[in-house]
């Protein structure tokens, strides 16, 4: 099994935020069925629990455009009394909320800065562009195929393999 852990780019995360003087935080998590978002859940609160940085909310998304659209919704209804950052558990959720935020003149990130992850395309062409959490997807791959190939001639030992992730600032806070 290969998977990409985000603790230490949370970490990093955690200290731009705190370097912009951002001084809280909402999660939106993707689908808690999946290990992914179970694990990038983990690691997030794990991180957060000595950045200084406060968690005031939590929602819960299904790695969707939707899911983003809807939570900015409900983010940008909640009062906020400091600099505030919402993680999104993908670059598509945020999509979602940036097309929110546009169609309610919602200014990132002087409103509210915004951070994604996988490090997709969109996250580049976006305005501002997205901070977001990139995956090592081609050594993921490499590895994957590595397994793969392991398991086809019989090797039945299978190896699970944690690939750091890393956190990219960009114009989004």
């Amino acid at each position: 099994m290969i998977n990409c852990r985000s603790f230490f780019a949370f970490q990093e995360m955690f200290k731009a935020l705190i370097r912009k003087k951002y001084q809280e935080i909402i999660f939106v998590g993707g689908d808690m069925q999946f290990y992914d978002g179970v694990s990038q859940k983990s690691d997030f609160m794990q991180a957060l629990q000595n950045s200084g940085i406060k968690l005031i909310h939590e929602l819960s998304g299904n790695f969707s455009r939707k899911s983003g659209y809807q939570a900015a919704e409900q983010i940008l209804n909640i009062e906020r009394k400091n600099k505030t950052a919402v993680f999104l558990a993908n670059d598509l959720m945020a999509t979602g909320f940036y097309r929110y935020s546009y169609e309610h003149q919602i200014a990132i990130p002087k409103t509210i800065g915004v951070i994604g992850s996988d490090d997709e395309v969109i996250s580049r062409t976006l305005f501002p562009e997205l901070a977001t959490i990139r995956q090592p997807r081609e050594k993921m791959g490499m590895l994957s195929v590595q397994e793969l190939l392991s398991l086809i001639k019989g090797d039945s030992k299978q190896t699970k393999t944690e690939l750091a992730c890393e956190f990219i600032e960009r114009n989004s806070i």
